[in-house]
């Protein structure tokens, strides 16, 4: 495991945030109700970052470097 450098807690996972378009297929369904299904999603590119689970402070905005972070 590796240590926050924000918080000093050990971590073996880091949250990824990540702005995402996401195509849906909209039909009403029998029962007169909305019904999506999800066909397609792309990175937005507008916010990727990677947190740390026990303090939520970004750590990284590079996968590479999030990556080499857990693998140490």
């Amino acid at each position: 495991m590796v240590k926050c450098p924000k918080c000093n807690k050990e971590i073996d996972y880091l949250n990824n945030w990540s702005s995402a378009l996401i195509k849906y297929i909209f039909r009403i369904n029998k029962e007169g109700y909305a019904d999506y299904e999800r066909t397609n999603s792309e990175t937005a590119g507008e916010s990727n970052d990677w947190e740390c689970p026990e303090c939520d402070e970004i750590l990284f905005y590079d996968e590479q470097n999030a990556i080499a972070f857990l693998k140490r």
